[in-house]
This record gives C-alpha cells, structure tokens and sequence, in this order.
C-alpha cells in the first residue's frame, strides 16, 4: 500500500471541507472523497473529522448562537406540526432531541 505525503492529504482534507461547506452530507463526502482519491472508508472519515473540526473551529460565538436558536426553533415548528397531526411518538422524539443536545 502507497504510502501518502502530507502535501497530498492536506490536498484530499481541503476537498472534503470544500464539499462540507458546499453543504454536502457526511456520507456524500465520504464516498466522492473514498473514490476520487482511492483511499479507504476510514480514511475518508478521518478527512471528514479534520474538515469539521476546521468548520467548526471557523465559527464566531455569534453564529453558533444563530445556529443553535435556528436549530431549537425548526425543531419546535416540527414537534408543533407534529403534535397537530396526532403523531405523539414523533413529537415526543423531537422534545427529545432538543433536551438531550441542550
């Protein structure tokens, strides 16, 4: 098995966060940037966990407060929706989801 250099992963995780930040999904990334580089699954996951780090790491306070209010409010539109249609188990999931990340 080839061994990479650096230049070259810093080139494979560059693409991985430019497609994170295009809005690509986790799974979608991990699979163009597995083929396109001919690298494993794992390796590509890898590449996903330094390329969020960096998102992540690039945030300001002030969006990750946007983020986060933007986040519970869709949630509690959905919980609302879902309640109205008498889908208990799935609101109850989404009160859930905002309790145990927050």
């Amino acid at each position: 098995m080839a061994r990479t250099t650096a230049k070259e992963r810093l080139a494979r995780r560059e693409h991985a966060l430019a497609l994170l930040a295009d809005g690509n999904s986790f799974r979608t990334v991990a699979a163009l940037v597995s083929g396109k580089y001919g690298v494993f699954e794992r390796t590509a996951q890898r590449d996903l966990t330094w390329a969020r780090n960096r998102l992540v790491g690039e945030l300001s306070s002030a969006e990750v407060k946007e983020l986060l209010t933007w986040f519970c409010h869709r949630t509690q539109t959905i919980v609302q929706k879902a309640e109205a249609a008498g889908a208990y188990v799935a609101a109850v999931a989404g009160m859930n989801l905002i309790y145990q990340r927050y």
